[in-house]
């Protein structure tokens, strides 16, 4: 069976595994540590193995002997006294009291941070209060009560059974991530949340405000191993903390066929509305003999300026938003690194259909992105269509470009090191020798001038305008149901996002592709796909 296949046929019986063991285990811990096992071993042997022509049957057959092997284990010996040494009651007494033991455990790693240290320091150390209070810098007083209050909530706990959560054996898995605004010192934030464990934590905390023992509940852990990864993720605003409880403050989406349908239909609709439109927009426009507009490797009089229109409509498409009624400024996190971003993710089921054109967006995509420096703006993007150059570390390489091109749009010296990565950057097109005969051509779409490119935004938001009812018609249903299936304390964020659906990348691509489907853009050359999507403004 494939990875999908295999995901899927199981998702589909973690219940039944789970409700077989229960009803065979000495306790709840027991049960989904049992489940988990059965479930991963099955996992590995069905993609393993080419033999199994009945899953359904070789599964109940690993639970079976998952079991048998448990009892066997816990029968042969009972902590560390051979079982033929203690009669029936002392080997129930034993079990109880380990058990006893293990609860006792997992309680006082619930504790909080403080009360747990002392806890730890006065029982398990045989450290004296005075002693406690002089190594943590607290009154005695607060020693004793923390003491009081750590026993009264440990023989509260210990009587509470706690819920079973399937993200022990269940984890769930970003599917897509993206980062609307900038990046800090520390990078694209998709370096912490390549971590499982982050994005578990993050999830746990998104249907409701959750205490870092119930975070650790759902998990399947002990509090002690995510109290330091609460702490980051909460000092940099992936997570708030109210209370003691927990609150995921990024933007999750939990894509199921439905709401994938919508979403599909709402930009490829849109798609055939508005690409179009603006290709045809743009191609008329009286500007093309003008000064202030360089085409790069395109010449001015091309009759379908395609190659200046690859990065034109693109730059339009996410730049065509009017004034909004909710700013960026209002949802954003300004993080402790530098960055201010709104960080989206999807959460794909096992087994959900995939958006259209989800290769594209997972492998190739990457922007937009804006850098501005003296007066110069690059703006760039990438998609399937052109050469990737857009990386964790691009906002820095933008600096380093917008200097050198800076000095090339000056008539400063260049060396010759950084005109060969200018040309390797698809910037430049340099021949001869930079010691001697040489000439440097500028590659990118250039647009010079305050008022060209006010003329651009201008026609293209004009074309929106007469379209935007039914914009509005077909991006109802789908803001509908993705504003109802997140948690209310994101709402403000999540309708920010909706007022930006037709800026988005996912409806760039949705009319790229319309675009070239219909023969209106012709397919780029191997050598323009390096400087594609590449707009430079000066002025």
């Amino acid at each position: 069976m494939t990875r999908k296949d295999t995901a899927a046929f199981l998702h589909a019986r973690m219940k039944a595994v789970y409700g077989y063991c229960l009803r065979r285990c000495a306790s709840h811990q027991d049960a989904e540590d049992t489940a988990q096992e059965i479930l991963l071993r099955t996992h590995a042997a069905l993609i393993r193995r080419t033999d199994v022509t009945d899953p359904e049957r070789y599964l109940w057959t690993v639970a079976r002997n998952t079991l048998a092997n448990l009892y066997r284990d816990r029968a042969r010996c009972t902590v560390g006294v051979p079982v033929e040494a203690v009669d029936e009651t002392d080997f129930q007494s034993a079990l109880l009291e380990q058990e006893e033991t293990r609860r006792l455990h997992g309680e006082l790693a619930r504790l909080s941070r403080q009360q747990r240290e002392i806890v730890v320091m006065h029982y398990f150390r045989g450290m004296k209060q005075s002693a406690i209070a002089q190594a943590l810098g607290i009154p005695v007083g607060t020693v004793k009560w923390h003491l009081h209050e750590a026993k009264k909530e440990l023989k509260q706990h210990m009587n509470t059974p706690r819920p079973t959560q399937h993200l022990k054996f269940d984890p769930i898995r970003f599917s897509g991530f993206a980062v609307e605004g900038s990046s800090g010192s520390e990078g694209s934030p998709w370096r912490i949340f390549r971590s499982a464990l982050h994005q578990n934590i993050v999830y746990a905390a998104w249907h409701k405000a959750r205490t870092a023992g119930e975070i650790a509940d759902a998990l399947g852990v002990s509090p002690v191993y995510i109290t330091d990864e609460l702490d980051y993720l909460t000092e940099h605003g992936y997570l708030t903390c109210e209370g003691g409880r927990y609150r995921c403050a990024i933007l999750l989406t939990e894509a199921d066929d439905r709401l994938t349908d919508l979403a599909d239909r709402m930009h490829q609709d849109a798609a055939e509305l508005i690409a179009p439109a603006l290709h045809r927009a743009l191609s008329e426009a009286d500007f093309w003999s003008e000064p202030g507009i360089h085409t790069g490797a395109e010449p001015t009089d091309s009759p379908d300026h395609s190659y200046a229109l690859w990065a034109l409509i693109p730059w339009c498409i996410a730049g065509s938003a009017a004034e909004q009624a909710i700013p960026f400024s209002s949802v954003a996190t300004l993080r402790p690194d530098g960055a201010c971003n709104l960080l989206h993710a999807t959460i794909s089921a096992p087994g959900a259909r995939m958006p259209a054109l989800f290769e594209q967006m997972d492998s190739h995509f990457s922007g937009p992105c804006w850098n501005e420096m003296s007066g110069m703006t690059l703006w760039q993007m990438d998609t399937c269509w052109s050469s990737r150059r857009i990386g964790e570390i691009y906002q820095h390489e933008a600096k380093t470009t917008l200097t050198r091109l800076r000095h090339f749009f000056d008539d400063a010296s260049l060396t010759r090191e950084e005109y060969a990565a200018m040309a390797e950057q698809g910037l430049l097109r340099c021949e001869g020798d930079p010691d001697g005969l040489f000439h440097a051509t500028l590659l990118p779409v250039w647009v010079s001038g305050k008022a060209l490119r006010e003329r651009l935004q201008r026609l293209c938001r004009e074309v929106y305008a007469r379209h935007s009812s039914a914009l509005d018609t077909l991006k109802a249903p789908y803001a509908e149901a993705l504003l109802s299936a997140t948690p209310p304390h994101l709402h403000r964020a999540r309708l920010y996002t909706l007022q930006n659906v037709y800026q988005s990348g996912w409806f760039i691509l949705h009319c790229l592709q319309h675009l070239t489907q219909t023969g209106l853009l012709r397919l780029p050359t191997e050598a323009e796909k390096r400087s594609l999507h590449t707009v430079i403004f000066t002025g």
